[in-house]
Order: structure tokens, then sequence, then C-alpha cells
């Protein structure tokens, strides 16, 4: 009887906690951290590092040994719309192309592969001034909700054409930047910094737009697959990533969404699966790798747990720059690993940003220095050096202090000498 009266009172005690502000969920508990590698491919964006082509990409994480990968698959790029009707269909060229990739990193043993989007497909008689701008929910009300009807269209075409092969999506990126860059009004354009702000959208209208979006695809990917996983929007980290995140369940509790139904919904797992940021170390957050990343980490998720929603954590975006502020790279990224392992259990995967740094496409010498390797176009580099320091590092993370850096160079050097 007393065994019967504690799961009782443990079942009581769910009920009671979800969805309820104040009552502290139990934190999620990894039973095991998988390890990513996230990249920009060369066949995707063809502006972008030559290096970068799919077999390359998918030989390097075999050669890490990651489980995970971070496709930057634009929807624009997977799915077209009729040019007189909402109607969308896939692009069955970039599709088969995408398949290729997938196909590829299966072989070098990443089981989850996680593809996400940043753009928007629009209603046929809507302009953007950017693709990822997005209708005003109050002044362009039928826009919105053809646009919101859009998108669950457009994820659902993609669930389904890659059932099995992906299960994890993504559709917007970084909604908490500064500038408003990512989620913004029509009317906005990019590098117009003096005239933008009128085009800016509030922290709760934002919220409200990401959780809008994310139920409509949350529904399209799911009807194509149950087990098909949905991550929040992922936040940039900072200070005040928090709350942005505060702002998503204050609207999900609302009982004002999803936007264009005849009914609320205020579960969470309506709107995510995963909860998702990107803790780089930012003079907006934590400004070094100790115990206040850690409590930047937990106070982020500390507002889950508050609204009874201690979902397990996704870092789709670490990384670190060989010119930016803080180095030595390689000492951070192995610090950044001991405090997953040992303060952050919540944590499930960890995309680590970049695979290769840049050489052809010439951002600026701190954009261009994220990679574990060197940019294998560059005449320069050779067997002996293409392995940075951080990506020696990451290796031995992975597999073990004493485990064979040959295994990598094996699978770099068939590629070394094509691009040159």
């Amino acid at each position: 009887m007393r065994l019967i009266r504690m799961v009782l009172l443990s079942l009581l005690t769910a009920i009671i906690c979800f969805n309820v502000v104040g009552c502290d969920a139990k934190s999620f508990t990894r039973t095991r951290l998988h390890y990513g590698l996230g990249e920009v491919s060369y066949e995707l964006q063809p502006l972008l590092e030559p290096c970068t082509t799919y077999d390359y990409v998918s030989d390097v994480c075999g050669g890490f040994g990651v489980d995970s990968f971070r496709i930057w698959m634009s929807a624009r790029y997977m799915v077209e719309r009729e040019p007189d009707s909402d109607k969308v269909f896939l692009n069955q060229s970039n599709v088969e192309s995408i398949h290729k990739l997938c196909k590829a990193l299966k072989e070098n043993g990443v089981t989850q592969i996680l593809a996400m989007s940043s753009e928007f497909l629009y209603p046929f008689d809507y302009t953007p001034t950017t693709y990822s701008c997005v209708p005003d929910p109050y002044y362009e009300k039928e826009f919105y909700e053809r646009f919101l009807n859009i998108q669950k269209e457009t994820w659902r075409l993609i669930a389904e054409e890659f059932k099995g092969e992906i299960t994890f999506f993504e559709v917007i990126n970084e909604p908490d930047q500064s500038e408003h860059g990512t989620i913004h009004k029509c009317g906005y354009r990019v590098g117009e910094t003096s005239n933008n702000a009128k085009y800016f959208y509030s922290v709760d209208e934002i919220a409200r737009i990401c959780m809008d979006i994310n139920y409509y695809v949350n529904e399209g990917i799911k009807s194509a697959d149950k087990n098909n996983k949905l991550l929040m929007p992922s936040l940039c980290g900072y200070t005040w990533s928090k709350d942005y995140l505060e702002a998503f369940y204050k609207v999900i509790e609302s009982k004002t969404i999803p936007s264009g139904r005849d009914y609320s919904d205020t579960d969470p797992d309506s709107y995510f699966d995963i909860l998702n940021w990107h803790p780089y170390l930012l003079s907006e957050g934590a400004t070094s790798m100790d115990e206040s990343w850690v409590d930047l980490n937990n106070g982020i998720y500390n507002v889950a747990k508050k609204h009874g929603d201690a979902k397990p954590v996704w870092f789709t975006e670490l990384g670190f720059s060989d010119y930016g502020r803080y180095t030595p790279t390689d000492e951070i990224l192995a610090q950044a690993f001991e405090l997953i392992k040992s303060k952050l259990s919540y944590v499930e995967t960890v995309i680590v940003f970049r695979i290769t740094d840049l050489y052809k496409q010439n951002i600026s010498a701190y954009e261009n220095s994220f990679g574990m390797l060197k940019s294998i176009c560059d005449p320069n580099v050779t067997e002996e050096n293409v392995i940075k320091k951080i990506g020696e590092t990451y290796f031995r993370i992975i597999n073990g202090e004493n485990a064979d850096l040959q295994k990598l160079s094996d699978k770099i050097k068939p590629h070394l000498n094509k691009f040159k």
C-alpha cells in the first residue's frame, strides 16, 4: 500500500506541475551525450567555400566520429511556390541533392540529421523585402495566416520526402539577435540601419510569431511522421535570451494562439520537442568558460523548468574563432565540454560550428576562423597541418585522449589536392 501511495503521489505531483508557472519540473537528464558538427555545404550555397562538398563534409564527420549533423538547408532551396497561388511543391533536383548528402552522412555514422532553415516562403500576392520578414499578425492578418499555412505545407512536404533520413527540424534561427535581423516586419532592408527601426517587432510580438510558426510546422512534420522532432527557435545565448524564452511560454499560456484557429493550445509540446540555444562566449552573456557560463545556461533552462517544461536541450551551435577575444580555442572547447559533462546534464546534443576555416570565401578574420580544420582550398595546407589544435582537441573529446588521430587524417587525405 505504501508503494501504491507513493506512485499515486508522484503522478498527482506531475499532473499538478504540468504547464503551471512557478512549479519547477524535474530536470531532464541525458543518458548519453551526442557530438555533432555543422557546416554550410557548397552544393547548397555555391557562393561559399568550394571545398565543403557533400563527400568532404560527410567524410570529415566520419573521421571525427560524430553522430549528429546540422544541415543549413533553406526551405526556399527545397520548396517552390506556384506563381499565381499559395500552392507549394518540391524542387526535385535540389531534393535529390539532399538525399545524396543524407546518404553520405549515414554511411559515415551520422544518425541524427537536423535540417535548419532561417528563410520563409510567402503568399503569391505578397512582396517580402527579405526572406526572413514576416507579415504583421495584426495589420496583415490575412497574409499572416496564409503565411503560416504555407510554412506548414512546406515542412510537411520536406518531412514526407525525407522520412527516415531527417528526423529533426529547426525552422527559426536566433530570433533574439539584438538588431532583430532574423524576424522583422516586411519593409526591413538589409544594410539600411537608420531606416529599419520602424520594422522591428517587440519581444512579445517575436514570441508570438515564433510560436505560431512552430505550431504550424510541428503539425506539418508530425503528419509526415509522428516521431519527427521540432526544435525550439534557437536562441543566441545572450543574457536576454531567457527573456525571449519567458515570452515564448507567456504567449503559449495566453490562450491566444495558434493564430488562425478557433481554439487555443497551451501545451508546449505542440510548439517544440527540444529546447535549443547557442552558448557562445559573448560580451552580452558569459565572458569566460567557468561557473558564469554554467549559470548563464542554467538561467535559460530554469525558465523552462519554471513552466513545467524540462525538455532535453540541444546546443545547435558552439564554437570559437582563432581571431576572437576568447583564446586559446582548443583549451576553451575542452573546458566547455568538461562543464557540459559535469554540470549541464540536461544537454543532450552539441553541434560544434564549424568543420572548416574559410579561405576563398573571405568574410573577415573573425568569421573565417571557426573551423576545426584549415581550408583545403588554401595551397599552403598539407596533410601535416590541416587539422587545427581545436580540431585535434574535439577529436579526442569524442574518441578519448589516446585515440589515433590518423583515423581523421585518413578521411581528409583523399580530398586534399582537389581544390587548390
